[in-house]
């Protein structure tokens, strides 16, 4: 693995950045679509704020690797909890082998966890991106909380949070979120 620099997508590279995904997604699956169809609302405009959202590693003056990170807001039972969304995570064959995807996804978690992110949700092949603390949830996303087994952490334990520091607490919208859930059944 040589030296590489993590940059940040800005204006100017929506069409670069689209056909770069197009042709590593359809590598593996030639009927994949165009991620400006799939994605709308992500792909919207070409500016520095919405391309911003992509760490990229180039090679050649080039996009070599891709990892995409997105805030979001999961709402549950009334709670609201940050949580960073991860897609788009690619690097083109000629350029496989050499850490970019690493150091992208590190990058985008650490970014997240900068933002406030309390947890990160993967669109992908997660059984890829265990050793990053992600777990494979299935075809159908859904999200619960055993409350009989909650109301047993403590509060200075979270449920997959993203890399707290030791003895440092989880954050309050996790929290609150388990307490809600704890609250709703009686004991």
């Amino acid at each position: 693995m040589g030296t590489f620099d993590i940059d940040f997508a800005r204006a100017g590279d929506r069409a670069e950045l689209l056909d770069f995904l197009f042709a590593v997604f359809r590598r593996d699956h030639p009927d994949h679509p165009r991620f400006e169809t799939l994605f709308p609302d992500i792909f919207r405009e070409d500016s520095d704020e919405v391309m911003g959202r992509h760490a990229v590693v180039r090679a050649g003056g080039r996009i070599a690797a891709c990892v995409g990170m997105y805030r979001m807001t999961l709402r549950i039972a009334g709670c609201e909890l940050p949580i960073a969304g991860i897609g788009q995570v690619s690097t083109g064959a000629e350029h496989l082998g050499r850490g970019y995807m690493t150091a992208l996804l590190r990058e985008q978690l650490r970014r997240a966890r900068d933002e406030g992110a309390a947890l990160a949700w993967l669109g992908g092949r997660h059984d890829r991106y265990s050793r990053f603390g992600f777990e494979t949830a299935g075809l159908v996303y859904q999200f619960g909380i055993d409350p009989h087994a909650a109301r047993a952490i403590p509060r200075t334990r979270a449920v997959a949070p993203l890399a707290l520091a030791p003895g440092e607490a989880p954050p309050a919208a996790l929290l609150a979120l388990r307490d809600r859930a704890c609250d709703s059944v009686a004991a």
